[in-house]
């Protein structure tokens, strides 16, 4: 079996993810533009104001930018957010 289509079509730009990665990459870099190494922090805390109000899927998008810029600060943010879930559970 020829798996080329496959291959194909990824860099075709069809795989269905590539335009959310697209503007994930593209919010990542607008915000290292305008902040520097700060970014990731500033990705981070606007995913903790958006979780705070509420707003579980912006704060998922602050979240996955802020994984583009610093994943290991992504990742504590998740821990922060599942631990804050399951203690008002």
């Amino acid at each position: 079996m020829n798996d080329n289509d496959a291959v194909t079509k990824r860099r075709a730009g069809t795989n269905p993810g590539s335009a959310q990665d697209d503007a994930l990459l593209e919010a990542a870099l607008r915000l290292f533009g305008a902040h520097g190494l700060s970014a990731a922090q500033r990705a981070s805390e606007a995913a903790q104001i958006a979780a705070e109000g509420g707003d579980n899927a912006a704060a998922e998008w602050w979240i996955a930018v802020c994984a583009m810029l610093d994943g290991p600060l992504a990742k504590a943010l998740q821990r922060r957010f599942a631990a804050r879930a399951s203690s008002q559970a």
